[in-house]
């Protein structure tokens, strides 16, 4: 790895660090307040619209990770041409399509009865028209300046793009703690600073990428070729969204919602949010390196790129090891205090969790490699045929079991996804399934010590100038 890379790795895990550090603080912080001031049943609701509204952002058809990697591949090779015509396509597109899906998405919200399909009884039916027409105009917004920072990360700035997203999340949820903690805030007034996050992010996430590369501007290249290009991997990352995130975050909440109420969402959102925090440092490696992977492949250094998916897959599987006995003994108690004692832990749901989270950590670096070299269709196809039939199993085992059913729902897709990512990266990366499993079992600690070994170094030189 050049020094250059290194130093760009450094500032991304810096960056991302920051980040997960703001998500964890965040959810620290806001979720008693919310749960004080509206109650389980209020804070259920939010929840359920927040789930409802996030499929509209898979409307972007995949295409900030695919460009992403696209752009950092073609400027790998030096393609200067195919990095302006990528960016400027795709962002047209995700443009008329968020346009088309939100008007789309604003007529149904009208038309069907929401309050009474997700058992709403804390908001009125126009206070949650009103929150779901904010959160649908927030998260057009945010998917637009979604791919700005995926061409600002693409040219090597990921650092810097992930700060803007921080920093957008940091005034997010020091806005809903004024409003809601300060001012006592209902939902339909505290949904305004989403909106207004998300236009400062894409206003910052602009002046940034046009300083960086201005080229990216000029002219008018639209072109045919990048979607024809593009639009199979752009369908493996809207199908990784509606076939995995979406079936395994954002749909258990509705499913329970409707069978269950929205106590029952807010038990089970707080508990995986307890899981979240688990995942944050899973997070940090699987995706500080997803540019440096697609620059790799870009100039047909294959053995390098190997050596970075085998090193985020360790750290992530023993970051999560680690982690989950602290939870399991731990969580009941946390999740107590945390609630300000309005929500009583399942320890059951806890350890269905726990168990998701393991299986997890072996499937999202597998998952970010592939969408780094644009391959990730390979795997979602399988997921994306799962889709409707783990729905109904999901349905069917909340409506039986309860919250244990939908995470025992979850769990088995996390089984299947971590088994069909594995097999597909060590095709693509030409990678014996043997040699991988054989480096997951040391635990990452030469990897710790040589990268604590080498700032030490660069810290003395430092110093000593």
């Amino acid at each position: 790895m050049t020094s250059t890379a290194r130093t760009r790795l450094v500032k991304g895990l810096a960056s991302a660090i920051y980040g997960r550090g703001v998500l964890i603080l965040g959810q620290v912080l806001t979720v008693p307040v919310l749960i004080t001031r509206w109650g389980a049943g209020g804070y259920g609701e939010w929840l359920a619209l927040t789930a409802l509204t996030t499929y509209l952002a898979y409307t972007n058809v995949g295409v900030p990770g695919t460009v992403r990697s696209d752009m950092a591949m073609a400027d790998g090779r030096g393609d200067r041409a195919a990095v302006i015509q990528s960016f400027q396509t795709c962002l047209a597109l995700v443009g008329g399509i968020g346009l088309t899906a939100g008007l789309a998405f604003a007529i149904a919200i009208r038309v069907l009865p929401m309050g009474q399909i997700l058992n709403a009884s804390f908001m009125g039916a126009d206070q949650v028209t009103f929150v779901l027409t904010v959160l649908a105009a927030q998260i057009i917004i945010y998917t637009t300046g979604n791919v700005v920072q995926a061409a600002l990360s693409a040219l090597g700035r990921y650092g810097l793009a992930t700060f803007i997203d921080a920093t957008r999340q940091l005034g997010e949820f020091s806005g809903l703690l004024l409003m809601v903690g300060l001012f006592a805030a209902r939902p339909e007034q505290a949904v305004l600073v989403y909106l207004i996050t998300s236009g400062l992010y894409l206003m910052a996430q602009l002046v940034c990428l046009y300083r960086t590369a201005p080229d990216l501007f000029a002219g008018l290249h639209l072109k045919k070729s990048v979607i024809g290009r593009l639009w199979r991997p752009m369908l493996g990352v809207l199908s990784m969204s509606l076939g995995y995130y979406g079936m395994t975050v954002q749909a258990p909440r509705i499913i329970l919602a409707g069978v269950a109420g929205p106590s029952a969402v807010a038990l089970y959102s707080v508990t995986t949010m307890l899981m979240r925090m688990v995942r944050i440092p899973i997070d940090i490696p699987a995706h500080a390196a997803t540019v440096e992977l697609s620059m790799a492949v870009g100039r047909g250094d294959y053995e390098g790129a190997r050596g970075l998916l085998k090193g985020t897959t360790r750290f992530s599987m023993w970051l999560a090891l680690a982690a989950i006995p602290f939870v399991v003994l731990a969580g009941p108690t946390v999740i107590t205090v945390w609630t300000a004692h309005r929500i009583t832990p399942s320890y059951e749901l806890l350890l269905i969790c726990c168990a998701s989270t393991a299986f997890f950590s072996l499937s999202l670096p597998s998952q970010e490699a592939l969408m780094s070299v644009n391959k990730l269709d390979r795997a979602t196809f399988w997921i994306v045929a799962m889709a409707l039939p783990y729905l109904g199993l999901s349905w069917f085992l909340a409506r039986h079991i309860g919250l244990n059913g939908a995470a025992l729902s979850v769990l088995a897709m996390d089984v299947a996804y971590a088994g069909i990512s594995l097999f597909w990266v060590t095709r693509f990366f030409d990678m014996p399934a043997n040699s991988l499993f054989e480096a997951l079992a040391k635990p990452p600690f030469d990897l710790v010590s040589r990268e604590f070994g080498l700032i030490s170094t660069r810290l003395r030189k430092l110093s000593t100038k």
